[in-house]
């Protein structure tokens, strides 16, 4: 086994170039094994949340497309949001690596009262290896809602640990229909 400190200091020396691949493989396997302690226990984040229209790409997941910041969303509209998640429990169970990441999204309006609330309490993801990182794409009809500004609040809730993290997105409503409709 490596010694971490010593091919650190080298490596903060500028020494990369010259640093034995197969040494930068067992450091980065060392960090990895200092990380994943360390983010279950620090606060649960969510990074990115974004309104997108996902890809179609076969084998490929958390591939979208941004929508324009100035999309004006309509009554019945299926609504995509894009989020990743950071710091979230990953556990050993038997062969598998258990993660389940709980979501809920709330409406609101200009007042600030929710106008609609669903949550998606998905079963926990299995993986091979601990994971180093979650995504989600979520989709939901925008209920009939009158035009004017909203945010939608997303709240991931890490089920093992029930640390949970919030973010928001600001959008509008319009009940113009689309032109060539």
């Amino acid at each position: 086994m490596i010694n971490l400190l010593p091919l650190a200091v080298r490596l903060a020396d500028g020494d990369i170039a010259k640093a034995d691949p197969q040494d930068l493989a067992a450091l980065i396997e060392q960090v990895q094994g200092l990380l994943l302690p360390l983010r279950e226990r620090a606060a649960l984040e969510v990074p990115k949340l974004c309104f997108c229209r996902p890809v179609a790409t076969p084998g490929r997941a958390g591939v979208y497309e941004l929508l324009d910041d100035n999309h004006l969303f309509r009554p019945g509209e299926m609504v995509a949001l894009y989020l990743e998640v950071r710091n979230f429990t990953c556990t050993a169970q038997g062969d598998d690596f258990r993660t389940h990441v709980a979501t809920a999204v709330e409406i609101r309006d200009e007042r600030g009262q929710a106008v609609y609330r669903f949550e998606i309490n998905d079963k926990a993801d299995s993986s091979l290896s601990p994971r180093q990182d979650f995504s989600n794409g979520l989709r939901f009809p925008l209920p009939s809602l009158p035009s004017g500004a909203y945010t939608l609040e997303l709240k991931a809730t890490d089920v093992p640990s029930g640390r949970m993290a919030k973010r928001s997105l600001d959008f509008r409503v319009t009940t113009v229909p689309a032109r060539g409709i």
